[in-house]
């Protein structure tokens, strides 16, 4: 798949970048500026307007329906709080809250699907736009455990496995929906980031290093033949080679770490569940369970377990990455390619 939007990207590489600034030579029309900039100056009233979400929460700006102005998603500080999308419709904004982090939308094609789910109980409900308005698509539950058994259902009706999927794809067709690409601090600093998919494609995807895309294709085939429901990418040593952090999801939550060395994917289970914390391109990283720490160093693909004072070192200078992508092609859209 990546080789072949590098192709296509490749083809396009003519296409300018897509803020909506004054100037940009795609927009020259006074009446677009106009909308974008007002709807743009209400969502930051409306963020303004709520101080939980000003202090606690990170937005990103994406096009999901048809026209020109773009939608602003709202992120919660943690899973609990949940996702807020808003739209801008006859000089206000309209709201609708999404239970927990995760969502995706075809862009532009006026459809988002919250897809998500806790302990054993998962759904995915659809949506789009209508006069300011969130109107429901279809809504799917789904889950079960060793006691319950397991059930599907879509729009309250009971169906096999076989159906919720194909009725869920005939309304929302999952092989091209997107995640938004940035979380950003403030709506001004998530306008001035604004970009089209296709854009983003172009910037991350148009790369001559050839270890990098045959890493990539090596995550992809890896990724997609484990358990592993969710994934993200990070440079922990010191090359321009990413390494990928997987994690499988459920009541197991089993994480992995992988390198690409030599043409082979070098895996390492890691002892539990966690957030990893890491110093980028300087070869250590830590996880807690938030009673016991291990701090390894990575080196040639090897682990090293070392003494666990360093987390101090790594705290004071490093970042948090929490696996947050479905696929490996969403985790490369998010990661910033080596200078």
């Amino acid at each position: 798949m990546i080789r072949l939007l590098l192709a296509l990207i490749i083809a396009i590489s003519s296409i300018p970048d897509y803020p909506y600034v004054p100037g940009d030579e795609l927009n020259t029309e006074p009446v677009l500026y106009n909308e974008v900039s007002a709807a743009v100056n209400a969502y930051e009233e409306y963020v303004d307007s709520v101080p939980y979400m000003e202090e606690n929460c990170t937005f990103s700006l994406i096009y999901i329906d048809e026209d020109e102005i773009p939608e602003l998603v709202v992120y919660g500080c943690c899973e609990a709080d949940g996702t807020t999308i808003c739209c801008y419709y006859n000089g206000e904004v309209h709201e609708k809250h999404l239970s927990r982090l995760e969502f995706t939308y075809i862009e532009k094609e006026n459809l988002i699907c919250n897809g998500a789910g806790h302990m054993d109980v998962y759904y995915d409900h659809v949506y789009k736009i209508e006069d300011g308005e969130f109107v429901e698509v279809g809504m799917g539950d789904y889950g079960g455990n060793q006691y319950i058994g397991t059930y599907y259902k879509w729009n309250d009706v009971s169906v096999s496995e076989e159906e919720y999927y194909k009725e869920l794809n005939a309304v929302y067709d999952k092989s091209r929906d997107i995640t938004p690409l940035g979380y950003y601090d403030s709506v001004e600093t998530a306008y001035q980031n604004l970009e089209s998919y296709s854009s983003a494609l172009q910037k991350l995807y148009l790369t001559t290093d050839s270890s990098i895309s045959e890493a990539i294709s090596a995550f992809e085939t890896y990724f997609d033949s484990q358990s592993a429901k969710y994934c993200q990418l990070i440079y922990i040593d010191d090359d321009n080679i990413p390494e990928l952090f997987t994690m499988s999801g459920g009541e197991e939550q089993n994480i992995k770490l992988c390198c690409y060395s030599k043409g082979k994917i070098v895996e390492h289970e890691l002892p539990f569940y966690s957030f990893l914390h890491y110093i980028e391109k300087e070869n250590i990283f830590y996880i807690t369970n938030g009673k016991e720490d291990i701090v390894y160093t990575l080196s040639d693909s090897e682990l090293t377990e070392i003494s666990a004072d360093k987390r101090t070192t790594i705290d004071e200078k490093g970042e948090t990455v929490w696996c947050s992508c479905k696929s490996v092609e969403d985790a490369f859209l998010r990661l910033n390619l080596p200078n």
